[in-house]
């Protein structure tokens, strides 16, 4: 081998690093949940900005509010311990040791 031919290589691999570094953190976006519902948005404001389906007030009586834990692979409530790999799937059941009392709130994901 050449010089050259080393130097060129040398080249090469660091470009397709940089691409490889590029495209990870192109995509590495970021969701924001609702705590109660597990509604995924693109920013904040556009999650806090409609009614929430399963808010502790009822139906539609508030706001979705912002989980501010991360994402992860297996979410668990706060009251009981059921696992789930959702908040979707978390909150959509009553807890039998929510603090309002058996079955009187839905699961509640730690963070």
């Amino acid at each position: 081998m050449t010089k050259d031919t080393v130097r060129l290589g040398k080249v090469l691999f660091a470009f397709i690093g940089t691409i490889c570094v590029f495209a990870a953190s192109a995509s590495a976006v970021t969701h924001y949940y609702c705590k109660y519902c597990g509604h995924k948005a693109m920013s904040v404001n556009s999650l806090t900005a409609s009614s929430c389906q399963r808010h502790p007030n009822g139906p539609g009586a508030g706001r979705h509010a912002l989980y501010e834990g991360g994402e992860k692979a297996t979410y668990v409530c706060k009251y009981c311990g059921l696992k789930s790999t959702s908040i979707a799937s978390l909150t959509s059941s009553k807890c039998q040791r929510h603090p309002n009392g058996p079955a009187k709130g839905r699961h509640e994901p730690t963070l």
